[in-house]
């Protein structure tokens, strides 16, 4: 499927777990109601006051905050329709940049669009990246399986006793220029050895930690997604 067609599906329920603004050259409007959204743009219903304040053409911002979300989202287009014929006006917008966006876009809005899960990349082979699990005074060696703005899957060095809904601190260095993560996360599940543990993530920062986790990471699951492109393998979902 083209990724210019990937489209979300835009649930009712939306509403109360996100908040949508628009801004444009002669417009901030908040309360701004999702109709449709694509790899490639979207389709909202603005506000009544916002009548006669956008055009084709105009060069706008699209802001979706959601406490589901590690930070706020911002996206770039630019207005392809506007309608006010009917009670409020109705707009579509084609996002400047699209494939940019596309590895944040998906990562960030799948749970929110009751999709399988966030895109999640593999480290290179000849790059691993060393992991390190502390457990109050404990550090557990291993390294990454896979990552994403949501979760991670890390191998751990011999056994592990870590239990479903244990919070732990992972520490990830990444390659350079990238930068190295800390971050709580919550134990999802573990598969044990006597070889070692291989066990799933979830993320948990706090909301001071989101923007800066969301800086962290990000750049490098972008990189490694379009290294896998370019190589005709698709990411993990």
């Amino acid at each position: 499927m083209s990724e210019r067609r990937r489209h979300y599906r835009v649930r009712p329920e939306l509403d109360e777990l996100v908040r949508i603004e628009l801004t444009g050259p002669r417009l901030r409007a908040r309360n701004v109601v999702l109709l449709d959204l694509s790899a490639a743009g979207a389709g909202l219903e603005l506000p009544a006051g916002a009548r006669g304040m956008l055009q084709d053409g105009d060069l706008v911002d699209l802001l979706v905050r959601s406490t589901q979300l590690l930070a706020p989202l911002s996206m770039r287009g630019r207005l392809c329709h506007v309608d006010e014929t009917g009670p409020v006006p109705r707009v579509g917008m084609r996002f400047v940049d699209w494939r940019q966006h596309r590895v944040l876009l998906d990562s960030a809005l799948k749970g929110l669009f009751n999709e399988r899960e966030a895109y999640r990349v593999e480290p290179e082979l000849r790059r691993p990246v060393l992991a390190e699990v502390q457990v109050g005074e404990r550090r557990l060696k291993g390294r990454l399986r896979d990552l994403s703005v949501l979760g991670a899957g890390l191998w751990l060095e011999g056994p592990s006793d870590l239990a479903p809904q244990q919070v732990i601190t992972v520490r990830l260095r990444l390659p350079e220029p990238h930068l190295p993560v800390r971050v709580e996360a919550e134990v999802c599940h573990n598969q044990t050895t006597d070889r070692g543990a291989a066990l799933g993530l979830r993320l948990l920062p706090d909301r001071r930690d989101a923007m800066r986790l969301q800086r962290e990471i990000s750049p490098y699951v972008m990189e490694r997604q379009r290294s896998l492109a370019r190589m005709g393998l698709a990411a993990l979902v």
